[in-house]
């Protein structure tokens, strides 16, 4: 009897695990704006409403400034090179800087196509600066809060990258998370309730207009990356070895059409593999999956007639020009600089 009664007490929390969260569902259309439209990634949600506009102010900026070299990538690119002092060292050609922190090549791509493509001429030349297999990777960053920051490059509609992610996400956990939005209507509770918990605690100190420039001053003063203690910890992990399999993940990646837009509108494409952060003042052991993925995605790269440029191993790259994690410490932009232009001067001839 014993027994039944724990059987049947294991049923209740089951099915109230699964029934529970039924009741927060009609909260999802309580949001101040619940105004939906197709999702730009319907692979991800049916519908959505958008977090953040497309930014048309940088489109606006690249415009007046009729850049030559744009740089594109995360913090790793923008720990590195101090685009003012870069610019200066090639004659004072036009440079435009374009990293954003906590971004992947989701956003990469996005920002070539939306931003650097829609102005004329184009530029000559784009740098991208990644880590590992970022470029192979197209989920890094993609979902949940990092879905605010990819509203800033998405148009209305993205079908490229929805096929890229709809090929990659076939796996039962991606078709179960896929099931709960549906049954639970969760995306579209998340995109309200999250920044209202996040806000709350600001809200109780400050009116409202007042709460919204603290939050701002807050993150981009005090919480900015040059602001943050220094913590050897602080950044992603490596990749799980079985990721390291090019030829199986570079078809279902953002790389062949970006690729593909560098050579439709005539831009040469530069690739840079930033090196992780030196073990006892020597570079980050490799594993040999990690060493024959990036052999492969050289051999791909030279293939598509791109440029690629490895930083592991670079003996003027030791760890005491290191700050958190993965990032350089800003008063060794300029020597990482003058290095970068040293050994790629092929990129910018």
């Amino acid at each position: 009897m014993s027994g039944r009664v724990h059987g049947f007490a294991l049923w209740v929390v089951v099915a109230g695990t699964l029934l529970l969260p039924l009741a927060l569902r009609p909260l999802a259309r309580l949001g101040p704006d619940s105004t939906e439209t197709f999702s730009y990634l319907p692979t991800l949600e049916r519908t959505r409403t958008r977090t953040m506009p497309f930014d048309t102010v940088v489109v606006e900026q690249l415009r007046e400034m009729r850049p030559e070299i744009v740089l594109i990538g995360d913090s790793m690119g923008g720990s590195r090179i101090d685009p003012t002092y870069f610019a200066s060292q090639l004659g004072n050609r036009n440079v435009a800087p374009l990293f954003y922190n906590a971004t992947g090549s989701a956003f990469w791509y996005l920002a070539f196509k939306n931003w650097v493509l829609a102005v004329t001429p184009r530029p000559r030349l784009a740098v991208f600066f990644f880590r590992d297999d970022q470029l192979t990777d197209p989920l890094f960053r993609v979902t949940g809060p990092y879905r605010a920051t990819l509203d800033r490059v998405a148009r209305s509609n993205e079908a490229r990258l929805n096929v890229v992610l709809a090929t990659r996400l076939q796996g039962p956990l991606y078709r179960l998370d896929a099931l709960a939005d549906e049954v639970y209507d969760q995306e579209r509770l998340r995109q309200w309730l999250e920044p209202a918990l996040v806000n709350a605690p600001v809200g109780l100190v400050a009116r409202h207009k007042e709460a919204r420039t603290l939050l701002g001053r807050m993150n981009s003063e005090i919480f900015c990356l040059e602001a943050l203690r220094s913590m050897a910890q602080a950044d992603v992990w490596q990749a799980e070895e079985a990721t390291y399999d090019f030829d199986k993940s570079v078809a279902t990646s953002v790389l062949p059409p970006l690729l593909a837009l560098g050579k439709m509108a005539g831009v040469r494409m530069a690739f840079v593999r930033v090196q992780r952060r030196p073990e006892n003042n020597r570079p980050p052991v490799q594993s040999p999956a990690l060493q024959r993925y990036v052999s492969r995605l050289r051999g791909y790269l030279d293939k598509e007639g791109a440029f690629f440029h490895d930083d592991w191993g670079d003996p003027e790259q030791p760890l005491s020009m290191y700050a958190d994690g993965d990032h350089l410490s800003s008063t060794f932009r300029h020597r990482y600089t003058d290095r970068f232009l040293q050994v790629n001067a092929p990129f910018f001839r």
